[in-house]
């Protein structure tokens, strides 16, 4: 437990030291999310692309001569899944179940693949598995949960915010330490040790005394 002064107790917390341990705390649900998507790139590119791709396209896009196209897109919907995902019934926010990613297999371009990316959709309905398919399904969903997580995170407790108003119940630093204690000792390692001293309080008073 950090034991704070009362000068520091009462101390404003500021819309910037909001956004800074918010932002802090969300790095790691952001590198969750984004060291699953590598594993969800690299499992749709080394065995479904191959898979489920025409031969002739994927020789096609080795050639310098044609207009390539490396970005993909899976429908959740025709797929059997939801349209989006919502974490419980009590929250108004979803996300996307839809998945777009980048490869290093290029196709040739064609009117029927479009210039936006390729829809992989009825590829893989055609030509995988009946289990492949379901892999692919849980592999959305699992991704639509992290992708939740890191883009609301702290929703639950009142940490996340519209508008990018965050710890809103809480005024000051001691207010803070009281209603989030394990977010606080994060701040409070993100402070300056000069920034965690009393003579910068002192100093700050003062000058908020002679401003009357």
């Amino acid at each position: 437990m950090i034991n704070l002064t009362t000068e520091q107790k009462s101390r404003r917390l500021t819309e910037y030291e909001r956004r800074n341990l918010y932002n802090k705390l969300q790095s790691e649900p952001q590198k969750i999310r984004e060291a699953y998507n590598k594993k969800l790139i690299d499992y749709l590119t080394s065995s479904i692309l191959p898979k489920v791709l025409p031969t002739e396209l994927i020789e096609l896009g080795k050639k310098p001569y044609c207009g390539k196209i490396s970005r993909f897109h899976i429908d959740a919907v025709r797929l059997g899944l939801p349209e989006t995902y919502q974490k419980s019934k009590s929250s108004r926010r979803t996300v996307k179940v839809d998945y777009y990613f980048d490869s290093n297999i290029k196709i040739a371009y064609s009117k029927k693949n479009g210039s936006s990316g390729d829809d992989l959709t009825d590829y893989i309905l055609k030509k995988c598995s009946p289990e492949e398919i379901d892999h692919i399904k849980d592999c959305l969903i699992r991704y639509a949960e992290l992708n939740y997580d890191y883009q609301y995170f702290g929703e639950e407790e009142g940490i996340y915010a519209s508008y990018g108003y965050y710890f809103s119940s809480a005024d000051t630093w001691g207010q803070l330490q009281n209603k989030y204690p394990k977010y606080f000792e994060v701040f409070w390692e993100t402070r300056s040790e000069e920034d965690k001293s009393d003579d910068v309080l002192e100093i700050i008073n003062k000058v908020k005394d002679a401003l009357g």
